[in-house]
C-alpha cells in the first residue's frame, strides 16, 4: 500500500494517495485534533470540504480530528474510466485511504449518498467503524428526486446534454438565491458527469436488503433527520428517510436537526453540529 502525500500544509492539510488499479489519485482534506478520527463522506458526488467544514469549525465539533474525503470522479480527486462507481469500488478507495492514514477505528458521518457508502464500509470492514452515523442517506433502492432524474437519462444523453441542462437549471436558481442550489454549484465543481450518472444509478439500484443488512449491524448507529424530510413532519417514508420506529427498534439513534432538509449541515452547519456534537463527544 502507497502512502498517502501531503498536498500543503497547516491547518486543513490536504492528503492524496495514488490508487494505481484505476490510475487515479483519491483526495482528502484532513484537520487535526483530538479523539476517534471523523471520516466524513459527503453526497451525491459532491466535495466533501463544502459539505463538512462549516460544520467541523462549530464549537462542538472544532478540534476534532477529520478526514473529509472526496469520492474519485469528484471534488478535488482525481477523474478515471476505470472506475466504475459501485458500492463496492467506493468501498475499496475508502478502505485504502483509511489504511493508509492509519486511522484505526473511525466514526463515519455520512450525508445522503455518504451515508449509504458508510453503511456499505461497516459491511465489509466493521473492524474500521466505531459508530457509523447515517445522514439521509439512501437505504431502499429509488434513490431521492434529483438522483432518480439523473438516472433517468441514457448514460451518454446525460454526459453529452443533460448535465449542461442540469447545470443551466441550477445555475438560475442560484441567481435566484436558492442556497442549497449554490452549495450545489460549488461542490460539485470538479465532477465527472459521467461518474455523477454512475453513482445515482447505483443508489436507485440499491439491493433489495440493504435497509435490512443496515439494521442488522452490530455496532453503534445513529439516523439524522432534516426536520422538513423527517417522516413524523411529511408523513412519508422515502428510501432516505425510513421510518424511524423501525430504526429505533433496531437500536438506532434517531435525530433530527430543526428547519432543514435535506441539506442538512450544508442548510445550517451550526443547528447540525448541536445535534450531532454530543453524539460524537461520546466517542
Amino acid at each position: 500500500m502507497a502512502s498517502p502525500a501531503r498536498w500543503w500544509g497547516g491547518e486543513g492539510d490536504m492528503h492524496n494517495l495514488a490508487l494505481p488499479k484505476w490510475d487515479t489519485v483519491i483526495r482528502w482534506s484532513e484537520l487535526p485534533g483530538e479523539g476517534r478520527p471523523i471520516l466524513c463522506l459527503p453526497g451525491l458526488s459532491s466535495a466533501a470540504l463544502p459539505t463538512f467544514l462549516p460544520m467541523m469549525m462549530q464549537p462542538e465539533l472544532r478540534g476534532r480530528r477529520a478526514l473529509m474525503l472526496d469520492y474519485i470522479g469528484s471534488g478535488l480527486s482525481g477523474h478515471s474510466a476505470l472506475f466504475g462507481s459501485s458500492l463496492a469500488e467506493h468501498v475499496e478507495a475508502v478502505v485504502a485511504v483509511l489504511e493508509a492514514a492509519g486511522t484505526g477505528p473511525v466514526c463515519v458521518l455520512g450525508h445522503s449518498m455518504g451515508g449509504t457508502v458508510g453503511i456499505a464500509l461497516a459491511f465489509a470492514r466493521p473492524d474500521l467503524v466505531a459508530r457509523l452515523i447515517v445522514c439521509e442517506g439512501n437505504v431502499t433502492p429509488g434513490g431521492g428526486a434529483a438522483t432518480r432524474a439523473i438516472a433517468g437519462f441514457d448514460r451518454e444523453d446525460f454526459v453529452n446534454g443533460g448535465y449542461a441542462e442540469m447545470l443551466a437549471r441550477r445555475h438560475a436558481a442560484v441567481m435566484a438565491g436558492d442556497v442549497f442550489a449554490n452549495f450545489l454549484e460549488a461542490a460539485r465543481g470538479g465532477v465527472d458527469p459521467g461518474a455523477l450518472h454512475d453513482n445515482s444509478v447505483m443508489l436507485v439500484a440499491l439491493e433489495e436488503g440493504f435497509e435490512a443488512r443496515f439494521l442488522a449491524l452490530r455496532l453503534e448507529r445513529h439516523f439524522v433527520y432534516g426536520e422538513r424530510s423527517f417522516p413524523g413532519t411529511t408523513g412519508k417514508v422515502t428510501p432516505d428517510a425510513p421510518d424511524p420506529a423501525l430504526l429505533r427498534a433496531h437500536g438506532v439513534g434517531v435525530h433530527v436537526v430543526p428547519g432543514v432538509g435535506h441539506g442538512l449541515m450544508a442548510e445550517d452547519a451550526a443547528g447540525f453540529a448541536q445535534v450531532v456534537g454530543p453524539v460524537l463527544r461520546q466517542a
